[in-house]
């Protein structure tokens, strides 16, 4: 399974991940899969090659 999220910028998805209003939310996002990775893209052209 691939979750595909937009952000407006990275500084916008910093800022989700170092929240601490979210603080609680992040363990069970990232327990709730047995591989987490993070894969950041600068536009989706980028991420064609992904997906093939």
């Amino acid at each position: 399974m691939m979750m595909l999220v937009e952000w407006e910028s990275k500084e916008g998805i910093y800022k989700y991940v170092s929240d601490p209003d979210l603080e609680d939310l992040h363990p069970h996002r990232e327990l709730g899969v047995d591989d987490f990775v993070w894969h950041l893209f600068e536009k989706l052209e980028d991420l064609r090659p992904v997906l093939k």
